[in-house]
């Protein structure tokens, strides 16, 4: 139920698009550059020992700020994405059965997430739970959700950078981000849901940022 924030396979992806329209032009210089923040949580209104049987629900949260800037094209912004479950106290383990019962996903929210990953907060209001989402019949159609994140611990550091050289074009990439744990708390529909008291995904927050600069010469035929 958990999501990590990666913009690898975007500047892939980026990489690739870029070696493409060099063939079509006799030189090109293409520069992409990724700046954003997200944070991912897990929480849940069920009430730790409940009977065997019990009937309550989970979601789990990703929320982002981002800035994009393809070519001089500068796009981007907050975004909100949740799963909904329906959770079933057992007694075998893990102790529960999570069936996912809807899904969504919206750009209209409110994200406020900390460089220095201290903490942060994200809001959306009637998110979407059945537009790309099988939902059974009667399902809850939409939510409204809000978060709050603590950071604690020590904060982790990665950072990468490659280069390549085919013969036809040359690229540059960097990548480097920080991660820290955090402890979480919110609302679904008003109803204040937590971290389960044994936490198997814990909340995390964490900032990325990556570039490339790609160049190409299309060589003439002989």
């Amino acid at each position: 139920m958990r999501r990590l924030f990666s913009v690898v396979a975007v500047v892939a992806v980026a990489f690739a698009s870029h070696a493409a329209a060099a063939v079509a032009s006799p030189s090109t210089t293409n520069v992409f550059h990724f700046k954003g923040r997200a944070a991912s949580a897990v929480l849940t209104d069920c009430v730790f020992g409940s009977a065997v049987g019990t009937e309550c629900r989970a979601i789990d949260v990703f929320a982002f700020e981002q800035r994009i800037k393809d070519n001089g094209q500068q796009f981007g912004g907050p975004g909100v994405s949740v799963t909904l479950f329906r959770i079933v106290i057992t007694d075998v383990a893990p102790g529960y059965v999570a069936t996912p019962i809807g899904s969504g996903f919206t750009d209209i929210a409110s994200v406020d997430l900390n460089a220095s990953l201290s903490g942060g907060s994200a809001s959306a209001v009637d998110v979407r739970l059945c537009d790309f989402f099988p939902c059974e019949p009667g399902a809850l159609g939409n939510i409204s959700v809000s978060v709050q994140w603590l950071g604690y611990g020590a904060t982790s550091k990665f950072k990468a950078h490659d280069k390549f050289n085919d013969g036809l074009c040359s690229g540059n990439f960097h990548n480097s981000g920080t991660f820290r744990f955090a402890n979480a708390t919110g609302t679904v529909n008003g109803v204040r849901f937590v971290e389960p008291v044994i936490i198997q995904f814990p909340a995390t927050l964490q900032t990325d940022k990556s570039g490339s600069v790609v160049r190409c010469t299309l060589v003439g035929p002989l």
